[in-house]
């Protein structure tokens, strides 16, 4: 069976609509906070809860509409995406904001800005949300590859 070509920008546009609306709520809970949501058991319930929604989300927009839209590489694709999002979009800009204040401190003995310390927990959750997600998306993308005849 082949598949329908003319579904390839609907099944694109809603996967990257629905991953993009998961990073939104994935990034408020990433950053730094008191209270009940400085937990991690609250962190990770609710990152768990926005990836298995987004996933569900995706696989039920497109249902039918092609089976070789290969729903493995859905769900993984979009943890990828989330992962490359919190690599380039937190991780890479605050260490080079930490890097330079800690350059700058180490030459011309200046102390740490008061944000930095915020800056390096934000850093560290975000960094281990990614960690976290590459687990899960190794399972899809590897559970992704078919054989076909």
């Amino acid at each position: 069976m082949r598949a329908d070509r003319s579904l390839i920008g609907k099944w694109f546009g809603w996967w990257v609509l629905v991953w993009l609306a998961a990073y939104v709520f994935i990034y408020a809970l990433q950053l730094p906070a008191k209270g009940i949501l400085d937990m991690a058991w609250v962190r990770v319930l609710g990152i768990s809860v926005v990836v298995i929604a987004a996933s569900w989300l995706v696989l039920a927009l497109n249902a039918g509409q092609c089976f070789e839209c290969a729903p493995g590489i859905s769900v993984g694709g979009g943890l990828g995406f989330i992962m490359l999002l919190n690599t380039w979009g937190v991780v890479w800009r605050v260490q080079k904001r930490l890097i330079a204040w800690a350059r700058a401190s180490a030459e011309q003995g200046v102390p740490m800005p008061p944000e930095a310390e915020r800056l390096m927990r934000w850093n560290y959750l975000t960094a281990r949300t990614s960690f976290w997600l590459s687990f899960p998306m190794l399972f899809f993308m590897g559970a992704a590859s078919t054989t076909r005849s």
